[in-house]
């Protein structure tokens, strides 16, 4: 297995830094790369679509016609699930990290990157489609099956 760790050569590291939750009964302690340092090639998608109030309006209207409920969820962990990131990124460890001059390459998006959102759409979207739902052509963001 290839190490993740790459000594300093021409290479621009972004910066990361730990972010933590205390909800009383429970603690979580997550590494987030500072993306706002990232220097986003000119060709690399980092919009994900969200989707438009036109079509909430309809999704609601249909619903409530029908006397549907309407269920939604949250996928914890997402941006860990990432797609191999299709460049080349590194991070400068955490101060907690004892060796100095090393970079870690990343194989997958992190939370913070610029195109970590666009990479985790990307596999919702390809899962959804394999599940033969059509995506709607006036809406990147909604999907619908007949």
């Amino acid at each position: 297995m290839e190490s993740p760790e790459i000594q300093d050569k021409d290479i621009y590291p972004i910066s990361v830094t730990w972010v933590t939750t205390d909800k009383g009964y429970k603690r979580k302690a997550r590494l987030v790369a500072q993306g706002y340092l990232d220097e986003v090639l000119d060709n690399t998608k980092t919009v994900s679509p969200t989707c438009r109030k036109e079509s909430l309006r309809l999704l609601f209207t249909v619903v409530a016609s029908m006397n549907w409920q309407l269920k939604s969820l949250d996928i914890a962990s997402a941006f860990l699930q990432g797609k191999p990131i299709d460049r080349e990124v590194y991070l400068i460890p955490p101060k907690e990290y004892k060796k100095k001059n090393v970079f870690w390459k990343l194989k997958k998006c992190v939370y913070g990157l610029s195109d970590a959102a666009r990479q985790w759409y990307e596999i919702v979207k390809e899962t959804i489609q394999e599940a033969h739902i059509k995506k709607c052509p006036h809406d990147d963001a909604f999907f619908y099956w007949l």
